[in-house]
This record gives structure tokens, C-alpha cells and sequence, in this order.
């Protein structure tokens, strides 16, 4: 009986993590079959931005719509690459609108992934991420809502591992999405508003180089970024 039920988790195991390369698959055939990867270097931008542009501006709605969609499937499939879109949100649409789409798909995308690890991915990802759940968990809620709004606002683990980790710990949705909100915000506003400073070097008819992009705009949020990630060794300082 015993024997029956461990072969049958394990094939509920092999299921999920056939689902998940099939998945991994789908996106790789996807970036080489429209040739994304041209488009997501400096010199792919430089070639193509007058065409983005022009189609953003004439399917506007079409255009934020699958700016959501692809957002949400990154962050729900663990798909490094997040920054990127932020850039991109800002460059295309400013840095308020930027940041509400930012922020708003972001959410989404991550409570698909903290929904489908809690659900279905469990055991896959049980004992993989032990290490780090110390950094989380506690017996008071609000310290867990403090961890994990500080682990947002100071990168210390990646976003993506950070999902996995708490829905592990059966943290409450609410939970996860209050804190996952609060705690994106700042870096996202930072991001989107480097994109829109890469927006005035475009405006300018300028070809995108890393010299054009070293203007004061796009300098300032880095230096808060910076700022931000030296926090925790500031922090270990102060106390020793």
C-alpha cells in the first residue's frame, strides 16, 4: 500500500516538472522563432525603435495589453528579465503610467506563480529552497510582512526565488500580495524611470550607446538603486 502511494507521487512529480520544461520549452521556441533576441540588445533597439514606436503609437490598446500579457507570463513562469520590461514600460509610456502597468502586472504575474507553486509545483520545490526560508518565516505575522516588504526593497534573494519561498511557507495570499505591492515600488519607479530618461536620448534623434545613456536622469535613480543594495552591509555596520 505503502509501495503503491510513493510511486504514485512520484509520477504526480514527474507530471508537474514535464509540465514545467514543456513550458521552458514553449518559450525558447518563442524567442527563436520571432527572433526576439535581436530586439532585446542595444544594437536590435537602434535598428527597430522607429517601427516599435510607430506601432505603439497606432495600437496603443493593443500594445498595453500585450505589454501586460507578456509581463504576467514572465513573472509567472520565473523568466529572468524583469528589469528589462520596467526599462521598456518607461521608455514606452512615461514614468507614471510605466510604473502603474510595472506595478499592476508584476502583482499578477506574481500570484499566478505563488498560486500554481502552492497548488501544484509543492513538492517539486519542497526542499530545494530551505536555506532560505529562515529569512522569511517567523511566528509573528507582521514580521513576516516586514521581511518580506524588506526582502522586496533589498534585492538580497532574487523576486523570483522569493515567490517560491513563500508560498513554501503557506504565507496568505493577502499576505504575499500586500507585501509583494509595497515592497516592488520602489525599484519599479527607479527602472521606469530610467526608461523614460532613454526616451528624451531618443527624442533627441540620438543612436542608444552607453555614453548617450550617462545623463543625469538615468544616473540619479542608479545611484538610489546603489544606494539601496548597500543597505544591508550599512545596516550589519551600524550594529558590529
Amino acid at each position: 500500500m505503502k509501495k503503491s502511494k510513493g510511486v504514485g507521487a512520484l509520477n504526480k512529480i514527474i507530471i508537474k516538472i514535464c509540465i514545467l520544461i514543456l513550458i521552458i520549452i514553449s518559450f525558447v521556441i518563442i524567442v527563436k522563432y520571432f527572433h526576439l533576441k535581436e530586439y532585446l540588445s542595444i544594437e536590435g533597439f537602434n535598428k527597430y525603435r522607429d517601427q516599435i514606436i510607430m506601432f505603439q503609437q497606432a495600437n496603443m490598446e493593443k500594445f498595453v495589453l500585450g505589454y501586460i500579457i507578456a509581463y504576467i507570463v514572465l513573472i509567472a513562469c520565473c523568466i529572468p528579465g524583469t528589469i528589462l520590461f520596467d526599462l521598456i514600460a518607461g521608455f514606452l509610456f512615461g514614468y507614471f503610467l510605466g510604473t502603474l502597468l510595472v506595478v499592476f502586472s508584476y502583482s499578477i504575474g506574481a500570484v499566478i506563480n505563488f498560486l500554481l507553486i502552492k497548488y501544484i509545483f509543492k513538492e517539486v520545490f519542497a526542499h530545494k529552497f530551505n536555506k532560505f526560508k529562515n529569512l522569511v518565516q517567523s511566528d509573528n505575522k507582521s514580521r513576516v510582512i516586514l521581511n518580506l516588504i524588506g526582502l522586496r526593497l533589498i534585492p538580497i534573494i532574487p523576486f523570483w526565488v522569493l515567490n517560491i519561498v513563500t508560498a513554501l511557507l503557506n504565507v496568505s495570499l493577502k499576505v504575499f500580495l500586500f507585501s509583494t505591492v509595497i515592497g516592488i515600488i520602489p525599484a519599479s519607479i527607479i527602472y521606469v524611470i530610467i526608461g523614460d530618461g532613454i526616451r528624451d536620448v531618443v527624442n533627441q534623434n540620438q543612436q542608444l550607446t552607453i555614453h548617450s545613456i550617462m545623463n543625469v536622469k538615468i544616473l540619479l535613480p542608479l545611484f538610489f538603486m546603489s544606494f539601496l543594495m548597500f543597505i544591508p552591509t550599512i545596516i550589519k555596520k551600524i550594529k558590529s
